[in-house]
């Protein structure tokens, strides 16, 4: 099994070039059941110039490419016969 490299990019030093695109996010939130802020990742949207679907309170830190899958993981697309 192969590995690819992922190259992330700061947010907000840095932008996602591609609009209504998904890419993979690192972001935190704050908590007032927590101490220490809640980290996490996730795949989101970029579109006009911001997040789509990010909650009151959270912040993204860094985003990525989204990796190529490898061969075995391609989908395939779906063609219904009539």
């Amino acid at each position: 099994m192969s590995e690819t490299k992922t190259v992330w990019h700061m947010y907000p030093d840095e932008t996602p070039p591609e609009d209504n695109a998904t890419y993979l996010v690192t972001m935190s939130c704050l908590s007032r059941w927590h101490e220490f802020p809640i980290f996490g990742m996730a795949t989101m949207v970029w579109r006009n110039n911001s997040w789509q679907g990010v909650y009151i309170g959270y912040r993204v830190h860094a985003w990525a490419e989204l990796p190529e899958l490898p061969e075995p993981y391609q989908p395939q697309p779906y063609n219904p016969t009539p």
